[in-house]
């Protein structure tokens, strides 16, 4: 700047007056920075970074316009100039992180107060697609699948099982958080896709476009009931025992999901013979000890009756077994 007699031309380095006596006139310097700005795309995004002239208005000024490398991502600024820069994702593309001066800003505006050469970096990356397809078994079961954001904290997708699919979008390399939420009337069966196994939570790492299927079956009470004046001990196939009724236990019941095929195994106590099952069974084993019970049809409840009768002494105190009854599964 200047003061003296050219004190009205505050950025033109040349200055003309009329000498017409003894005169002083001043010239003030002050430094200049560089700004520069890199933009990175490692995974195939794409962005640009520009100024602009209020992190509130964002409108665009005279300065950097960067998309890569080029004179428009370098410029010089006055000491002490507030530069804002505004980072600008390109269509498919998420603006990822701010590095350089800006390392730390969490919003796609960083402010820069110009004190020295600064250098900023502004990285973004492509938007990859998760598809989600709820899958419902015989078209009976029901439930949704969520949608995390980045944090694994906050739902951003709730994709019903009426619906035919959901998708949502996330950066490359993030770890996105799926969980399989059934309704009351049915339980979710297992994953498919990029998601496998049982557990309702499923962690998908997004390095290529993802899919995944949910199914939820509705949900069927098997009920067992014993019955006969002798004892025995009934239990089911599956790896928790779901039925599991001892010489002391009437009944049991256990859930199950549609389609599933349920055995259920009579052993009688040494005082005691099998009788035979009732309604429901599809009986197999060598005697007629096996019912397998399929989890399907209107209601919802199954009830199975197994008999074990006190057993008669032969002679020579030999037990003698009763006849096995054997009945069909249901239609």
């Amino acid at each position: 700047t200047w003061t003296g007699p050219c004190g009205g031309s505050l950025t033109d380095p040349q200055c003309s007056f009329n000498l017409e006596g003894d005169t002083t006139v001043t010239a003030s310097f002050i430094p200049q920075w560089h700004l520069t700005v890199s933009v990175e795309t490692p995974y195939g995004g794409a962005g640009s970074v520009h100024t602009i002239d209020d992190p509130t208005t964002g409108n665009r000024i005279p300065g950097i316009d960067c998309s890569g490398s080029g004179p428009d991502c370098e410029e010089l600024f006055r000491d002490q100039t507030l530069v804002h820069l505004k980072a600008e994702p390109a269509p498919g593309s998420i603006f990822y992180a701010w590095g350089g001066a800006c390392l730390g800003v969490t919003t796609d505006v960083c402010s820069l107060e110009m004190a020295s050469d600064i250098e900023a970096v502004a990285a973004f990356r492509p938007l990859l697609t998760l598809t989600i397809t709820p899958q419902t078994f015989g078209w009976n079961g029901s439930g949704q699948v969520l949608a995390y954001d980045e944090t694994g904290q906050n739902v951003i997708l709730e994709c019903l099982s009426i619906s035919p699919s959901c998708s949502v979008s996330y950066p490359y390399g993030l770890t996105a958080k799926v969980e399989a939420v059934p309704d009351l009337s049915s339980l979710f069966s297992g994953w498919a896709g990029a998601c496998s196994g049982t557990g309702r939570t499923c962690w998908v790492t997004m390095e290529v476009n993802e899919s995944v299927e949910a199914t939820f079956k509705l949900i069927y009470t098997l009920t067992l009931t014993k019955a006969g004046t002798g004892r025995g001990t009934v239990t089911s196939n599956d790896p928790g025992l779901k039925i599991n009724c001892g010489r002391g236990c009437l009944s049991d019941q256990g859930t199950y999901g549609e389609g599933e095929a349920v055995l259920l195994t009579a052993a009688p106590d040494s005082s005691s013979i099998f009788s035979g099952w009732s309604e429901n069974c599809a009986v197999s084993g060598q005697n007629g000890e096996v019912c397998t019970v399929t989890m399907s049809g209107a209601e919802t409840t199954i009830a199975v009756t197994s008999e074990f009768n006190r057993a008669r002494l032969a002679p020579g105190n030999q037990v003698r077994g009763a006849k096995r009854r054997a009945s069909a599964p249901p239609k």
